[in-house]
């Protein structure tokens, strides 16, 4: 039996794997979205203030 158990993992151990794995694509998501807003931040004051610029300029 121990020989089983050792090449087939348990189902506590089965579980830990999946949220290893799942915590471990959440990072990577969270990562992405979080580079994609600070991209988004450093681009979003340039585009406000040129449209801003022109309006008043017009004026």
């Amino acid at each position: 039996m121990k020989a089983l158990r050792n090449e087939v993992p348990t189902n506590s151990e089965a579980s830990r794997n999946d949220e290893l794995q799942e915590m471990m694509k959440l990072q990577e998501i969270l990562k992405a979205l979080t580079n994609n807003k600070d991209q988004q931040m450093t681009k979003a004051p340039r585009n406000d203030k040129a449209p801003t610029n022109n309006k008043s300029s017009k004026k």
